[in-house]
């Protein structure tokens, strides 16, 4: 009504499924159908991160509404790496909300770790999280304590720093509504870095980067498999450092914030003319 009254466009954004983390329930069912029934008729354009998102909207706002798809943005400057030699390090930097993925990883990392424990995996994140304790019962269970490293949470200079310093950086997502509609923002950080990436091949992933192209790729769910992968980016780091190079080429081409706010304010520009 305000945007009808100052006759400015009213813009819809999303960079996940909406209502993706409410517990299942009749609430969450009334919010979809108020959201997409209703809500969705009101947009005059639509702003999505991902393919799965542009389609879902597609199916729900008026005839002839535009949709814009900006994936991520990143400052590519802020990620430049000079001749920065890498640490042994394996980082993976996130919210502890996602535990399952975090412990997915740690079991990884166990296996990975009783063959190269000169190497440290680093976890970037917030400390305060109520996720940290049991994060760390589960590395104590599997014995990995001097193997694991947590930063904390950093600000953006001090993450950058911390992810050019990597040997590898590791992104491990389940299959899941959430991983499905986003794409990660630290992909796009991973990969402007130039360093050698490993992920699950889930969501929009794929469609930026091949497996041993511009990034490793893994099936999520496939434990075995990116063990595999990591063990041999680090058996073969002179020609993962190729592929690394490759992906920060993608990031540059996509994800740059330069390029995409453009394209967000080009959008917001046609539909207010």
């Amino acid at each position: 009504l305000l945007s009808k009254i100052a006759k400015v466009p009213y813009i819809g954004e999303a960079t996940e499924e909406p209502f993706v983390y409410l517990t299942p329930g009749l609430q969450k069912k009334i919010n979809e159908i108020i959201f997409w029934r209703f809500m969705c008729k009101l947009f005059d354009g639509v702003i999505v991160i991902s393919e799965y998102l542009r389609c879902k909207f597609g199916q729900h706002v008026r005839k002839n509404v535009e949709i814009e798809l900006i994936p991520i943005m990143v400052d590519i400057a802020q990620y430049a790496r000079g001749d920065i030699s890498p640490e042994n390090w394996i980082a993976y930097s996130g919210t502890f909300n996602n535990y399952e993925e975090i412990k997915i990883l740690l079991e990884q990392w166990y296996e990975v770790f009783r063959l190269y424990p000169d190497y440290k995996l680093v976890i970037i994140g917030d400390k305060n999280d109520s996720n940290y304790i049991k994060i760390l019962k589960e590395i104590n269970k599997l014995g990995i304590t001097e193997g694991v490293f947590f930063t904390g949470r950093l600000g953006p200079s001090e993450l950058a720093n911390i992810l050019k310093k990597s040997k590898v950086l590791v992104l491990p997502r389940k299959k899941a509504r959430f991983s499905l509609a986003g794409l990660p923002n630290k992909l796009g950080e991973y990969l402007a870095t130039g360093r050698p990436v490993l992920c699950t091949a889930v969501g929009d992933i794929p469609l930026y980067v091949r497996d041993g192209k511009e990034a490793f790729l893994v099936e999520p769910g496939n434990k075995k498999k990116f063990v595999e992968k990591l063990i041999y980016i680090l058996n073969n780091y002179q020609e993962a450092e190729i592929v690394g190079w490759a992906g920060k080429k993608v990031a540059e081409r996509y994800f740059n914030i330069e390029i995409n706010c453009k394209k967000l304010l080009a959008f917001i520009d046609r539909l207010s003319n």
